[in-house]
């Protein structure tokens, strides 16, 4: 194999790179070649671990060159970065114009702008051709393979869940010296992990934060992640006198933070568009309580909310809290398979024209 990732890399930190660093490292366990090409925010960046894109000319000029060479190109997409589409749009054309294999993953649930009003119209054409270039179109449930299926035909269209069983491999450590204070000061201790940008409903969090500590004085809320709307939100917090009850971790490997989610009493998760996440599935694992916005396919153990309503979020939480030793004792620990294995044997399987259909399920 010799294959041609083509996705956003750290930093920031995310789930597309976690998934990225584990198909890399078992397509080489593999005796494959696998390369990773920048196309996120730090690009530009020259490093050892992904090739940097400087403009579109390098970026297309790097194309043309793996795909001179034989390589595979995977493609990873959501339904909310535009550019993004248009990348992978090159990126797919140039790989057919080689007749090499080409997949595509689409990282994202069924709730997603592109489904809904006038985008519908505008970017349907634009899915159909991605979808319709490429020789097998990955996703994350078997919901959202249905949800795609005016979009890409059923029969290349595999739903394999991006949590594998190797995110479950993590030791124990200490945590930043900051952070621990935090933690061994606050009761309960919730965390969360989000983007400061839109879809995360980071203004939904914030107010929902004074009612949870109205009822829990000592209550501490961690958050992992970054964006450029953290300033923003630290702002609102010491407006409303609340920043002494919210730690923000930024970015954090992934062993800090399976020790972060093993503390914690709940796990948040306020993302609408994120089909099948990582994280709450990682918290369900741990058998730490997940109160997560309601996407229409959470696991069943994760206790629902209304993405848009404080009040909402607020009162489950509050619940889960109160009744944390019995939400536990409900909690099902969710299957977890190699699921990586599986997707490097799909891109294997790309290379050898040995794709198994897919039943049509429109």
């Amino acid at each position: 194999m010799k294959v041609l990732e083509i996705c956003p890399y750290e930093p920031p930190a995310s789930g597309w790179t976690m998934r990225l660093k584990l198909l890399r490292r078992l397509i080489r366990e593999r005796g494959g070649v696998c390369e990773v090409l920048d196309i996120g925010p730090s690009r530009r960046l020259v490093r050892p671990e992904c090739i940097p894109v400087m403009d579109a000319r390098d970026y297309l000029a790097k194309l043309t060159s793996f795909a001179r060479r034989g390589f595979t190109f995977h493609c990873h997409i959501n339904g909310e970065y535009f550019r993004g589409l248009l990348l992978a749009l090159a990126a797919l054309i140039i790989c057919w114009l080689f007749r090499n294999p080409r997949l595509v993953t689409f990282h994202a649930g069924t709730t997603q702008p592109f489904l809904e009003g006038w985008r519908k119209y505008a970017l349907y054409p634009l899915f159909r051709i991605i979808f319709g270039l490429a020789d097998a179109v990955i996703c994350n449930s078997e919901t959202v393979r249905s949800g795609l299926a005016p979009l890409a035909h059923p029969s290349k269209t595999f739903p394999i869940p991006a949590f594998s069983k190797q995110y479950l491999d993590y030791k124990k450590v200490q945590l930043d010296a900051g952070l621990e204070r935090f933690i061994e000061s606050r009761a309960p201790m919730v965390s969360t992990y989000l983007c400061f940008r839109d879809g995360f409903f980071v203004d939904v969090l914030a107010d929902a934060l004074p009612y949870l500590v109205e009822r829990w004085p000592n209550l501490g809320l961690v958050i992992v992640g970054t964006g450029d709307g953290r300033a923003d939100f630290e702002s609102a917090m010491e407006a409303r006198r609340l920043a002494g009850h919210v730690f923000l971790a930024g970015d954090l490997p992934h062993d800090h933070f399976m020790t972060l989610l093993s503390k914690s009493a709940v796990h948040i998760r306020t993302h609408i568009r994120d089909g099948v996440s990582a994280t709450v599935l990682e918290a369900l694992s741990l058998r730490i309580p997940v109160v997560a916005s309601e996407n229409g396919i959470r696991p069943q153990s994760v206790i629902a909310y209304r993405a848009d309503d404080p009040s909402h979020l607020a009162e489950r939480a509050h619940w889960t809290l109160g009744h944390r030793a019995q939400v536990v004792e409900a909690i099902a620990a969710p299957d977890v398979a190699d699921t990586a294995a599986m997707e490097v044997d799909l891109i294997s399987g790309a290379r050898c024209s040995k794709l198994a259909p897919q039943p049509d399920v429109r």
